[in-house]
This record gives structure tokens, C-alpha cells and sequence, in this order.
């Protein structure tokens, strides 16, 4: 995987399944809601660093500046 790259894995209707190498992101919202749950590596943002095995859910129009530092495995559900 690339620098900065994002791979889709398996994917279906609002569904991903994610690698995440090196990258950050600029400050962006969620117009749908979305779920995550970090299946491996350390997924950061302005609020903290979650490790494998944590849920989040971004709300309806959050706002947050997420960034890895290394290859980092994610489940997004958006909606």
C-alpha cells in the first residue's frame, strides 16, 4: 500500500472495509452519521487515539481532523 493510500477490501450498500497507510485528512464532516470499529493499528484524531477493537460513531455533520501514522485496518459503516 501506497503513502497515503486507501484500499477497499469488501465492500457492499454503505459498507467498507478499509487499510489506511501513512495519511491524514483535513478537517471534514460525516453528512450521513458513520460508524467505525478499528480492526487493527491506531486510528488517531483531535480527541485521542483509539486502538484495535474500539467503536466509534462520528454523528450526523461531526467535524474531525483524523491522521494514522502507520498501516491501520478500519470497518466504516456510513448512514
Amino acid at each position: 500500500m501506497n503513502a497515503g493510500s486507501r484500499t477497499a477490501i469488501g465492500q457492499g450498500i454503505g459498507i467498507v472495509c478499509t487499510g489506511i497507510n501513512y495519511a491524514s485528512f483535513p478537517e471534514h464532516g460525516h453528512p450521513p452519521a458513520k460508524e467505525i470499529l478499528l480492526l487493527d493499528g491506531i486510528f488517531s484524531d483531535e480527541s485521542g487515539d483509539y486502538s484495535a477493537g474500539t467503536y466509534f460513531r462520528n454523528p450526523h455533520m461531526g467535524q474531525h481532523t483524523p491522521f494514522v501514522e502507520a498501516e491501520t485496518l478500519i470497518w466504516v459503516k456510513a448512514g
